[in-house]
């Protein structure tokens, strides 16, 4: 029981030290001056839960799931005004350009469009991607689990992204992805950290991640029965994204600027 609560004060004092911040990792020294961004795909994805420690996570996971419906829901509630608000963001320094904004789509290419919004993943209680209205549907998740490995090294992702931009002829596409993770857990399943966590993935037209902006926000310590311990992570999108595309700006310059 002591050791129960000390691993529990651990965790509230862990999630006390972190704060909602924004990075970027690049894979070059330097992104060429541009004045047009192409934005692929705004999405949104199921919850991540821990794996371990194994019996720990495990009794966490199952009260998470109890809300499988309704963080579906918050999914679906969320990823166009997610596309909306980057878009914003985004526009007030670069000229931007979407997959609706084109008015055609190339054989091969699917996009969103209300009836096939969603990417089915392997899940059983969260097997949801929501792709927002319009945008590119980029199929090659399975798990999406360790998605920043993923959208670097999945050849298949990788492959799609550069057909789309042969099909549309851009240099460069982004990709939003978006989801509420549970970082960690304590003994016993008693309580986890919660956050947000988004990310911008820029990729060159021969389907290379150049670089990735991964934004964060400060967890918060719950107890998983509190439905809007879950939900309400996903209205802090709007000033992560800020950070996001501050650290966007940085690196991106505008042509003549």
């Amino acid at each position: 029981m002591q050791k129960s609560i000390v691993l529990l004060l651990s965790l509230l004092l862990f999630s006390s030290c972190l704060e909602t911040k924004a990075t970027l990792s690049s894979e070059i020294d330097t992104f060429p001056p541009t004045d047009e961004l192409f934005i692929g795909a705004t999405m949104v994805g199921p919850i991540m839960q821990p794996l371990f420690p194994l019996i720990d996570a495990d009794i966490f996971n199952k009260k998470t799931n109890e809300f499988s419906e309704e963080l579906t829901a918050a999914q679906q509630e969320h990823v166009n005004s997610y596309k909306k608000i980057l878009l914003d963001k985004l526009q007030k320094t670069y000229q931007i350009t979407t997959p609706s904004d084109i008015g055609i789509r190339p054989e091969g290419i699917q996009l969103a469009d209300g009836q096939h919004d969603t990417i089915i993943v392997n899940s059983e209680n969260h097997p949801y991607i929501y792709v927002a209205d319009g945008d590119f549907r980029l199929d090659q998740f399975k798990k999406a689990k360790n998605i920043e490995k993923m959208f670097a090294t999945n050849e298949e992702l990788k492959q799609q992204i550069k057909d789309v931009c042969e099909a549309y002829d851009y240099y460069h596409l982004v990709v939003s992805y978006s989801r509420v993770s549970v970082m960690s857990v304590s003994a016993f399943g008693a309580a986890g950290n919660v956050r947000l966590e988004s990310y911008l993935f820029m990729y060159s037209k021969y389907g290379k991640l150049l670089f990735t902006v991964t934004g964060v926000t400060k967890p918060i310590s719950t107890s998983g029965k509190v439905l809007e311990d879950y939900t309400d992570r996903f209205d802090e999108y709007d000033y992560l994204s800020s950070l996001m595309v501050q650290e966007f700006k940085n690196f991106v310059p505008v042509s003549g600027s």
